[in-house]
C-alpha cells in the first residue's frame, strides 16, 4: 500500500489558540481510519487540513507524496472527496440534482452531466433509499434526509480518498448501518476513509485504523486492537471502561463509566 497522506511537523492555530500541535503522521492508502478524541481536539480542523480547506502555520502537508498546497483546487476535487460536520444547503436543489452537483470536477461550466452520470446518480439514489424523495426540494427535507443527499453527492465524486466529518451523526440506525457498509465497501475497493466521529463503539466497529487526537497532540495511531490493550482512552476522556465482549463482533463494545472522586 502506498502512502497516501503525510504530515511533516505541522502547526495549526485559529488566531492565538493552538489547535494542532507539531503532528507528524503517515497514513496508507486502502484503509478506513478513524479519527476520535475529546471536543476540542483538533478533529475537524485535522480534516479541513487534508482536504486544503485550511492551510498549516507551520509544516508540510503530502498528498501521494506531492505537497499538497501544489495542488490546484480542481485537481485535488477529482481526488479527494470531503464531507463536511455542517451541512448548509446553499441552493434549493432537489435530491437528484444535488446528488449530481458532485461530479463538478469532472464537467466544464459548459459540459452537463452525461448519461452516465445520472445513471451513477440514479444508482447512489437508490442505495441510500432516497427514491421517494429525488425530486424533493432540500428544504422539504428531514436534517437526516439531508444529511444523506450529501453523503451521495460525496460518494458520486469518486474520490480516491474520502473525507467524513461525522457522517451518521444525523441518521436513524437503519441508515447508519447502510452509509457505514456502503463505505466500507469503497475501502475494499481500494479507496481510503478518513472518518471523525465522536462514537467511540462506531470507529471500533468499522474503522480498520484509530487516530486519537488530545489538544491538538497526536496520542495514538494504529489497530483498534492495540488501541484496547493499552488505557489510552481511560487517559484521554478521563473516564473509566467497561468492555463487552459480543460473540458476533471482532472487537469488544465499550461503555464509558464516569470516574468518581472517594469520600
Amino acid at each position: 500500500m502506498m502512502q497516501i497522506i503525510q504530515f511533516d511537523r505541522v502547526y495549526f492555530s485559529y488566531g492565538t489558540g493552538l489547535v494542532i500541535d507539531e503532528l507528524s503522521i503517515e497514513i496508507k492508502s486502502g484503509k478506513f481510519i478513524a479519527i476520535i478524541g475529546p471536543n476540542g481536539a483538533g478533529k475537524s480542523t485535522l480534516l479541513k487540513l487534508i482536504a486544503g480547506y485550511l492551510k498549516p502555520d507551520k509544516g508540510l502537508i503530502y498528498f501521494k507524496k506531492k505537497r499538497l498546497r501544489d495542488y490546484k483546487i480542481e485537481e485535488l476535487a477529482r481526488h479527494i472527496a470531503y464531507l463536511p460536520q455542517t451541512l448548509t444547503p446553499y441552493y434549493d436543489y432537489t435530491v437528484k440534482e444535488t446528488i449530481i452537483m458532485g461530479r463538478y470536477p469532472y464537467l466544464s461550466y459548459i459540459k452537463l452531466p452525461t448519461k452516465e452520470d445520472n445513471e451513477k446518480a440514479e444508482n447512489i439514489i437508490k442505495m441510500l433509499e432516497l427514491e421517494g424523495l429525488k425530486d424533493r426540494r432540500l428544504t422539504e427535507l428531514s436534517g437526516g434526509e439531508i444529511q444523506r443527499v450529501f453523503i451521495g453527492s460525496t460518494l458520486i465524486q469518486e474520490g480516491e480518498l474520502y473525507l467524513l466529518d461525522e457522517p451518521v451523526s444525523s441518521l436513524d440506525l437503519r441508515h447508519q448501518e447502510i452509509v457505514m457498509s456502503i463505505f466500507k465497501r469503497e475501502v475494499k475497493k481500494g479507496r481510503t476513509v478518513i472518518m471523525v466521529t465522536h462514537n467511540v463503539n462506531l470507529a471500533l466497529l468499522y474503522a480498520e485504523e484509530i487516530l486519537l487526537l488530545n489538544k491538538g497532540k497526536l496520542v495514538f495511531y494504529g489497530s483498534k486492537e492495540l488501541l484496547l490493550k493499552e488505557n489510552y482512552l481511560e487517559n484521554v476522556y478521563n473516564i473509566d471502561l467497561l468492555k463487552i465482549n459480543v460473540k458476533e463482533l471482532d472487537v469488544p463494545l465499550i461503555i464509558p463509566v464516569l470516574k468518581r472522586e472517594s469520600d
